[in-house]
């Protein structure tokens, strides 16, 4: 049952707020090296402990603050990270198990990566249309539609785009 003195005398809420509120630093790095120690995680720990926080707002509101708070907040915090490794190992099980179906079906050609299609002997998809036409977005900025195709263009073509660059009638500003 509950160890506060004022049971009666403030809003459940405010007493379960100002007992988190006196769980001190020695306790809390308390919870949160035994909670290292089990999952050999300090992030994890760390997560667990401030979810073990939030829910003692909730549940010590509603059924009052524990005798030893410190007890409390390690239990529910290790439930918490148990949760969450069980979650990724879920999640880590689903993958493996996806990769696995990915490799035995079939993917269309337009989806192979390029570095598979390469090995295979055909020759790379030609997307440099695609990319001249990005460049040449008129949400870029002039001197940006000109800079960003020499990236990719020899000389002969960086010289005409200079040219072009220089008369501005030609993309019509």
């Amino acid at each position: 049952m509950p160890d506060d003195p004022d049971v009666g005398s403030a809003d459940p809420h405010e007493r379960a707020r100002r007992a988190v509120g006196e769980v001190g630093r020695e306790e809390r790095t308390r919870v949160l090296a035994i909670l290292a120690r089990r999952f050999g995680d300090l992030d994890l720990a760390e997560d667990a402990l401030q979810e073990a926080f939030t829910e003692a707002l909730t549940a010590w509101a509603a059924s009052g603050v524990p005798r030893v708070p410190e007890a409390w907040l390690v239990t529910t915090a290790k439930r918490k990270a148990l949760d969450v490794v069980r979650r990724d190992g879920v999640l880590a099980r689903k993958m493996a198990a996806l990769r696995v179906q990915e490799e035995r079906t079939p993917v269309a050609e337009a989806l192979l990566d390029p570095a598979d299609v390469v090995l295979a002997g055909d020759a790379l998809p030609d997307d440099r249309l695609g990319l001249y036409f990005a460049c040449a977005h008129p949400a870029l900025r002039l001197e940006d539609r000109v800079a960003m195709p020499e990236l990719f263009n020899d000389m002969e073509s960086i010289k005409r785009a200079y040219a072009v660059a220089a008369d501005p009638d030609f993309f019509g500003v």
